[in-house]
């Protein structure tokens, strides 16, 4: 595996910021942010132009590809990718996540020597989506997110992925009795770029994944 100093690549460094102004939307005027958390974590968008800044002039693509917002380092060889969507989830939209999330994995495989084996072993994604603009979702059969096997050492990192007992009928009954949004990016990804994959809303993501996440920063 990488180990630490995997991420000393160039395109990682003065990358580092918190995961609130990752989550800026300024697209309206306003700059509005999804989450308030100053964890640490890597600005993916800027990971994402610097690799293609060194590349060589004759192999850099005539438009850089997109990436997701934020990677968070979990430890030296988990993290998550993180996008965040303050508008609605249409189906162009969804397109767009997508290709997100295969051009940010290319690159992160690249940089850190994963092969994409490793990384539906090691790379997990989340989609944090806008609940009041996106009420009805674009898919009501995918399944409710099921259980990531980790280690002891990871358990409590990796909390916001665990989704047993109660909680995961909660949001099996609110799936399907409330009509809670499936986009379908699970159905998508999951295997195939990444480990696990989730969709929540900006309240989920700071109660199950940022609430783990700087209580682990906090203990480490």
């Amino acid at each position: 595996m990488i180990g630490a100093k995997g991420y000393d690549a160039a395109p990682f460094r003065n990358s580092i910021t918190s995961l609130r102004i990752t989550s800026k939307d300024d697209g309206g005027g306003k700059a509005l942010y999804m989450t308030e958390s100053n964890l640490r974590v890597y600005n993916f968008d800027k990971v994402m132009h610097r690799y293609i800044s060194s590349l060589p002039k004759g192999k850099r693509p005539e438009e850089s590809p997109s990436s997701v917002d934020a990677l968070v380092r979990l430890t030296n060889d988990d993290c998550v990718l993180v996008e965040f969507k303050n508008g609605v989830l249409d189906k162009k939209a969804f397109a767009q996540v997508r290709e997100k999330v295969l051009s940010s994995v290319l690159v992160l495989g690249d940089l850190l020597g994963y092969s994409l084996e490793e990384i539906c072993q090691h790379v997990d994604f989340v989609l944090v989506y806008n609940e009041k603009k996106n009420k009805s979702g674009r898919s009501k059969d995918v399944p409710p997110a099921q259980s990531i096997a980790v280690s002891e050492s990871r358990r409590s990192i990796t909390k916001g992925f665990s989704r047993k007992g109660s909680k995961e009928s909660a949001l099996r009954n609110s799936a399907e009795g409330h009509g809670r949004p499936e986009f379908g990016m699970r159905k998508k990804l999951k295997g195939f770029c990444a480990r696990e994959v989730r969709e929540c809303t900006e309240s989920e993501f700071g109660n199950e994944f940022v609430a783990n996440w700087e209580h682990a920063s906090l203990s480490q």
